[in-house]
């Protein structure tokens, strides 16, 4: 695997999903061999994962193509793009509210976007400084310079 970054554990199928920075793909690991059992083709330079286990589907940060790439868990394709501006980075799911969340990061900005694929939308929810989901997503307005919990 070259220059793996982020991973995330589809519980459905209890395989493991890497970006692999600089690179077109995500790795798809057979956590029970510890083997590399596919890669997927999602766009220039992919830089974080994060899976949604309400529908199953892995989303994709393709830094380099400015879009959120959507794979289907059950078969490994990939099902679509979310366009969502400048350099999105790791996805992460809220389980308290449903919602996938993408970070786009563009000079020094993060921007937090809402992302519901099944629906083609995408909802700008403002500037941040950053985002962390270990286990809570957490946001600091970068105005206001305050702390937001989209998670309890």
């Amino acid at each position: 695997m070259p220059n793996p970054v982020f991973l995330t554990y589809d519980s459905a199928n209890g395989n493991v999903y890497t970006a692999n920075h600089d690179t077109q793909v995500v790795s798809v690991i057979d956590t029970s061999t510890n083997s590399v059992i596919n890669t997927i083709t999602v766009g220039s330079d992919p830089s974080g994962v994060g899976y949604d286990p309400d529908n199953g589907d892995i989303y994709v940060g393709v830094h380099g193509e400015n879009y959120v790439s959507v794979i289907n868990g059950s078969d490994n394709q990939v099902i679509g793009t979310i366009n969502v501006g400048s350099g999105p980075v790791t996805p992460v799911y809220d389980p308290v509210h449903h919602n996938v969340y993408a970070t786009n990061y563009a000079i020094r900005l993060n921007m937090l976007y809402r992302v519901a694929f099944r629906k083609i939308s995408f909802t700008i929810l403002g500037n941040f400084l950053a985002v962390t989901c270990s286990p809570n997503i957490l946001l600091i307005d970068e105005k206001a310079v305050s702390a937001i919990h989209l998670c309890p």
